[in-house]
């Protein structure tokens, strides 16, 4: 299920939940979808994961497809650790300042094996980001560097 709402041309910073309302569970879907994709394209990235619309404590329950995206997340999180620079959320000033947000956050470095935050805005997410790639792809010139 490749969402129309996805924007590859923002590569390699990606968006998704961009539109999605009152659905944890598609935003969900959509993000473990992106994920596969951009792990194909077998260069770094980071996500920002809109869920600014989304009230932080309705617990739906999970779908087939979610359960079978986080099966899938613990088969290939070296691969994520290693393509992926970070998972930004954007919430909610609500959902930001919830307990089970503050939990979940310090988690995401184990389930995803890179670096999670959180923002109410798009700019705060993508800056924070756009610094991660940037500082990995110095990170990789030094390592080409001693390498040479």
């Amino acid at each position: 299920m490749s969402s129309p709402k996805l924007v590859w041309e923002d590569w390699p910073v990606i968006i998704v939940g961009r539109g999605i309302e009152d659905s944890n569970q598609l935003v969900n879907e959509e993000f473990f979808d992106v994920l596969r994709e951009a792990l194909e394209r077998d260069g770094h990235f980071g996500i920002v994961v809109d869920k600014s619309k989304i009230d932080p404590e309705v617990d739906a329950p999970r779908s087939e497809a979610e359960i079978e995206g986080i099966r899938w997340l613990k088969i290939v999180r070296d691969r994520i650790a290693q393509q992926c620079v970070g998972v930004v959320y954007v919430l909610s000033e609500e959902a930001l300042n919830s307990e089970r947000v503050r939990r979940a956050g310090e988690s995401g470095l184990k389930v995803y094996g890179c670096p999670t935050t959180a923002f109410t805005n798009h700019e705060d997410a993508r800056q924070w980001l756009t610094e991660a790639l940037v500082g990995n792809a110095r990170s990789d010139e030094c390592g080409e560097e001693l390498h040479s």
